[in-house]
């Protein structure tokens, strides 16, 4: 079984680093709250954590709800977190060590968005093949001094590299250092250590409105029942609903 994961970096070179990740780490956590979550307390049994890195050329934040690999979700924290420190963000998502999806916001929108296996999940559009092969051009803000789109283009382009080897080929043209771009919530201790003592901010969230299972007043064994009868539908992961 391979690696899932995802993460997003904020671009705070040139800015006031230290003021880019206070903003950050007080408006993301009213964003966190204003989806159902409060805050947690001491003792609390804590629903979701967001890690907000130290201040640097790239800040980190990893949150345990785009594990799940929501894409829609992980779009929506980077262009939030673009949108929060006025500069660019970029998105990344590992699946089974398979897939790398990559997403750039700037100004608070998502401008480009890019997969290495575009029809992992079944067919798509030569349409949508296109437009989730990358622009490179868009992605100039964000190069590292030496570092030329030309490059970034056939990193992209590349149909032998592993996903994880092309996203460190792109964490190191943006000038990304470390290994913490192979890490998500889930694994970022693995990383880095205990994320407190390595400068991270945690905030810690709790459900507002947390589900409420009813006890069954039975001493029989459970047991399935036939309440209805239709035709078999068959699902795989990413399709849409329709």
């Amino acid at each position: 079984m391979g690696a899932f994961f995802t993460n997003v970096h904020v671009c705070a070179r040139g800015l006031d680093q230290r003021t880019v990740r206070a903003r950050l780490i007080d408006e993301l956590r009213q964003w966190a709250t204003g989806q159902g979550f409060r805050e947690a307390k001491p003792g609390d049994d804590v629903d979701r954590r967001l890690f907000i890195g130290p201040a640097g050329d790239w800040i980190g934040i990893f949150d345990d709800e785009c594990e799940a690999q929501d894409t829609n979700l992980l779009e929506e924290l980077a262009s939030t977190s673009s949108r929060i420190a006025s500069a660019p963000a970029i998105a990344a998502l590992i699946h089974d060590s398979d897939i790398l999806e990559l997403r750039l916001a700037q100004k608070g929108k998502i401008v480009d968005r890019y997969s290495s296996w575009p029809d992992y999940f079944g067919p798509v559009s030569a349409r949508k093949k296109r437009q989730l092969a990358g622009a490179p051009k868009k992605w100039a803000p964000v190069l590292k001094s030496g570092s030329s789109v030309e490059d970034l283009g056939e990193i992209l382009g590349s149909k032998t590299k592993a996903a994880e080897q092309v996203l460190a080929d792109v964490a190191g043209l943006c000038g990304i250092e470390g290994n913490r771009i192979f890490a998500g919530s889930r694994y970022l201790e693995s990383y880095v250590g205990n994320p407190q003592d390595a400068g991270f901010e945690v905030l810690e969230l709790v459900l507002i409105n947390k589900p409420v299972f009813e006890p069954i007043d039975s001493d029989q064994p459970p047991a399935f029942s036939q309440l209805a009868v239709q035709d078999r539908l068959e699902l795989f992961v990413g399709q849409p609903l329709e």
